[in-house]
């Protein structure tokens, strides 16, 4: 079997799938085709399973060199390149997060090549895509190295461990941030994506342009992140689908990712349902869970109710109960 979709310049999409059945008694053979109706909105991303008349299979032979890839801690597929099938891949090593290249061998050969994009004695610090894909923008301690997406321009990477060709000017870089317009900008990605991949093309028979112009009054108005999520939210959840969530994002922490910090401002909990008694002039405690076998571990200590007998015992003291009154602290 085979399918080919592929977009011309009026923006429609047409499929065609076929499916051979061979009856060995009459040798029948079932073709079906199907044309979809014309998409509502642009596609960003044109797919393409390979031409029809591709008798050598070359889509197939380089969309399956991704299982001859050596198992490893891998963070992300940084690009393929333009020129060449091979993959640049974002990988832990023993030294950190660095850059790898599988450089994959000729046909009929599915072998691929390992070679470590390394710059020693820099180290790696980011690795990405510019917005047209022509180059990786990478950070080696501080330097900012532009490679191109092909062949030539990681075989010219290889011969410059100094760092010494294409890199960026960034001493007078500035950058400014202007929330407002960020949270505009994540609201629109966000329509979009749900526009564009959502599985139901014609969103539920929901007029989602509407609903674009129905929220971004509240988005202009959102005044931090945590309010850009709660639009972002209500928006989705016109759609009424599971799987559809809002998490993630950077919010403002007053730990400032002070780990220190952050334990000494953690909230503690006394691991007890606890309930207002005026009559007995205190807190009676009304349940003490016990441990959960699957999951009390936290790193790789058992965790029980600090008011339970299990924890008060190790001090000399004597757990408490449900029934009993909490009066001081």
């Amino acid at each position: 079997s085979g399918a080919t979709i592929v977009r011309d310049d009026s923006n429609k999409t047409n499929a065609t799938a076929a499916t051979n059945q061979t009856n060995n008694a009459s040798g029948n053979e079932l073709a079906l085709e199907s044309k979809a109706d014309e998409h509502p909105f642009i596609i960003d991303t044109e797919i393409s399973f390979g031409s029809e008349k591709d008798d050598k299979l070359a889509f197939a032979r380089t969309s399956y060199r991704i299982d001859s890839i050596p198992s490893g801690r891998y963070e992300s597929i940084v690009c393929q390149l333009l020129d060449d099938p091979s993959l640049v891949v974002l990988a832990r090593t023993p030294k950190g997060i660095g850059l790898k290249v599988f450089a994959t061998a000729d046909y009929p050969s599915d072998g691929v090549e390992e070679l470590p994009l390394e710059a020693e004695p820099f180290a790696l610090q980011y690795a990405g895509t510019s917005t047209d894909g022509k180059h990786i923008l990478t950070l080696f301690s501080g330097r900012l190295k532009l490679i191109p997406t092909t062949a030539t321009g990681i075989e010219n990477f290889l011969k410059d461990p100094e760092l010494a060709k294409n890199i960026a000017d960034i001493d007078g870089l500035h950058l400014n941030v202007w929330p407002a317009l960020e949270h505009q900008q994540m609201y629109k990605d966000a329509w979009r994506m749900l526009r564009d991949y959502f599985y139901d093309s014609d969103m539920t028979s929901l007029p989602w342009d509407d609903i674009f112009d129905r929220y971004l009054p509240l988005v202009e108005r959102a005044a931090k992140r945590e309010e850009l999520d709660d639009v972002l939210r209500q928006m989705a959840g016109e759609l009424s689908a599971l799987h559809v969530f809002v998490y993630g994002g950077e919010y403002p922490s007053p730990n400032h990712g002070d780990a220190t910090l952050q334990a000494v401002n953690e909230v503690a909990s006394l691991g007890a349902s606890l309930q207002r008694s005026v009559e007995k002039n205190g807190y009676e405690v009304i349940l003490i869970p016990e441990r959960d076998p699957d999951f009390h571990m936290i790193d790789g200590y058992p965790m029980y109710s600090p008011l339970s007998d299990r924890t008060l015992s190790l001090s000399g003291q004597q757990g408490l109960q449900a029934g009993d009154v909490i009066v001081g602290v």
